[in-house]
């Protein structure tokens, strides 16, 4: 298993983009999505972010405090140390990873 970490800042569509690009990706390996929310200031984001982890389809991480993509990503990576990541970084767009 890997997960694909999501640092969330502003971006409500592209956010959404890449989450679903994510989601509707079919794949040799199976994944998780570790989406960290960096405090953003869209209420939009933030709910959106929650939704979906009420309904099972990501695990969120929430920065109290805005500390930018390498913590996100760094925090994201702690949650399963012995599992591999990518990094969704600022792509809009998911490209399918093969293993």
């Amino acid at each position: 298993m890997i997960d694909v970490i999501i640092p969330v800042y502003k971006g409500l569509l592209q956010t959404r983009r890449c989450i679903d690009s994510v989601l509707r990706s079919a794949q040799a390996t199976p994944f998780a999505i570790v989406a960290v929310d960096d405090a953003s200031p869209d209420p939009e984001i933030s709910r959106h972010l929650r939704e979906l982890a009420e309904q099972g389809r990501i695990t969120l991480l929430r920065n109290e405090s805005n500390r930018g993509f390498v913590h996100s990503v760094n925090r994201g990576m702690a949650l399963h140390p012995e599992r591999d990541e990518r990094s969704g970084g600022m792509d809009p767009a998911f490209v399918p990873i093969r293993m």
